[in-house]
Order: structure tokens, then sequence, then C-alpha cells
């Protein structure tokens, strides 16, 4: 390091998804026993940021945009298969393409290819991935092929229908934040839609601008002159 140069910005992010209520100390400085008073301020300190995923709000984290909150919705949506990850791992992909988070994609890489496909697809023989591009890629090429064998093997199908009622549940919340009380054309909508169809509208609710152009024109009520 060059005189007078300083160092990167450092923010320290735990995110965390355990099943209960995270208790560790939020900074260092905690878990040492304290020093004199003469000597205190020179007592180890840093603090973290803390997310605890099972305690973020879903209308929450439907509207965040962050790399973080992307991450979250990866370990939320990850059970739902290869599927549902893509999508993720495509935004994710886009917004790290500077050069400047070359560190945070090699770290993410590895993430993805040792530790969340391998849970996707336990016991699948995959290739030495190098780049989210790669990650990206190779999902691409076999999601078809990794959703049929969840399907032969009972770990997707056994599962929708558990999340259908939670998915109906995200998506109105979302849909109350950002367009506040819902007419209840809505809630018939949802109510009727498969979970293919929710998840699509969970996908694409960011990107409408109106409750029609997500759900489709509501019904035309009995008696109302056609247009």
């Amino acid at each position: 390091m060059a005189p007078g140069e300083l160092l990167p910005p450092v923010f320290p992010l735990v995110l965390y998804n355990g099943s209960g209520r995270w208790t560790a100390a939020r900074d260092i400085a905690d878990l040492i026993v304290p020093l004199p008073t003469a000597l205190g301020r020179y007592r180890p300190q840093q603090r973290y940021y803390l997310i605890d995923e099972g305690r973020v709000e879903k209308a929450t984290l439907a509207r965040a945009t962050s790399v973080a909150a992307e991450l979250v919705r990866l370990e939320v949506l990850a059970a739902d298969g290869p599927a549902a990850v893509r999508p993720i791992l495509q935004r994710l992909t886009a917004r790290l393409r500077d050069p400047r988070h070359a560190s945070l994609r090699r770290a993410l890489t590895v993430w993805f290819a040792r530790v969340l496909l391998r849970r996707l697809m336990p016991g699948e023989n995959l290739p030495e991935l190098h780049d989210l591009t790669e990650v990206e890629t190779m999902l691409a090429e076999r999601v078809d092929e990794w959703t049929q064998k969840w399907k032969r093997e009972g770990l997707l199908e056994g599962k929708r229908e558990g999340k259908r009622e939670g998915k109906t549940e995200a998506l109105q919340s979302v849909l109350t934040a950002r367009f506040g009380p819902l007419p209840s054309w809505v809630g018939a909508r949802l109510a009727g839609a498969t979970v293919d169809q929710l998840d699509a509208w969970l996908n694409g609710f960011l990107q409408t601008e109106t409750l029609e152009g997500l759900l489709g024109d509501p019904p035309v009520e009995p008696g109302t002159p056609a247009r």
C-alpha cells in the first residue's frame, strides 16, 4: 500500500437464516472483558449489520432491490427448485458485471457451486464453475432437466401445494403495499391461480404499473355495458 493510500470501505453484514432469533453480540467489544479506563479506548470494536431472514417482512423484502435482498430471496425461494433460482441469478449477474465487483462475483460463484446447487440437486455431478455467468449458463441448459428430476423424485410436487398459501399471502402483501387496498376481484384471481402463475406474478410485480397490467382485466360485472 502506498503512503497515504486508504483501505477500501468495508460494510460488515451478517445474513442469518436460522430458525431461532439471533441473540449473539452485535459488537466484538461486547465479547471482550472491559479494560481499565486508561486502556479502554484500545479495546477492539467492530459492529456488523444483521439481516435476520426469518424476521424480514414479506412486503419489505419484495420492495428491496439490493444484492443482500437477492441473497435472502435465494434462501427463501430455493426450496421451489432450480427454475425459481434462475431469475435471481440473472439479476445478480447483470448487477455485478462491473470489474470492481470481481471479488464478490467469485465469492458468490463458490457459494452457488458448493452450497446452493448441491442443496438443490444432491448427488448431481456438477462441473467446476469459475464465474456467475458459467453458473447462469449451466442453469439455462439444465434447468428443465433438473426440474423434471425433482418431479420424478417427488422433491418438488410434494412442496408445491404447501407453498401455495404462502405465495398467495406474499403476493397479497406486496400488492397491497404497492397499490393500496385490493379490490375483491384480485383475491378471487389469486385464489384461482396455479402455483406457476403465482410465481410469475411474484417475479413480475415490480415491473408493472397497474394491477390490471399484472393480473389481467377484472371480470365484467353483469349489466355493465360493453366497451
